[in-house]
């Protein structure tokens, strides 16, 4: 959770559209209610499918939560080799004042 929204990472071996619709149907509107600010998701997987239309596939986090506080559909490819840290807050502010 940061300061100024709250990032959803729903985690899936194989991508599907179902981890959008988990986040913009149930988490985003229960999440942002309960803590009283924007909530944006973000599907994290390992494996792609061939079709993946209306997403945005990247490979580095702080990408991902750009794209997502922008409005797009950003899925954050890892491969489970690398470690993964939270961009900090100040950098996840600067986003939404982007956006």
């Amino acid at each position: 959770m940061l300061p100024e929204v709250t990032v959803i990472l729903e985690c899936k071996y194989t991508w599907t559209v179902d981890g959008h619709l988990q986040i913009e149907r149930l988490y985003k509107p229960v999440v942002a209610e309960a803590l009283g600010k924007p909530a944006v998701g973000i599907v994290v997987c390992k494996r792609l499918e061939a079709e993946m239309r209306g997403v945005s596939i990247v490979g580095d986090l702080k990408m991902a939560i750009s794209l997502a506080v922008a409005g797009h559909r950003p899925v954050f490819h890892w491969l489970g080799k690398a470690t993964v840290s939270l961009p900090s807050p100040r950098y996840v502010e600067e986003a939404m004042c982007a956006a």
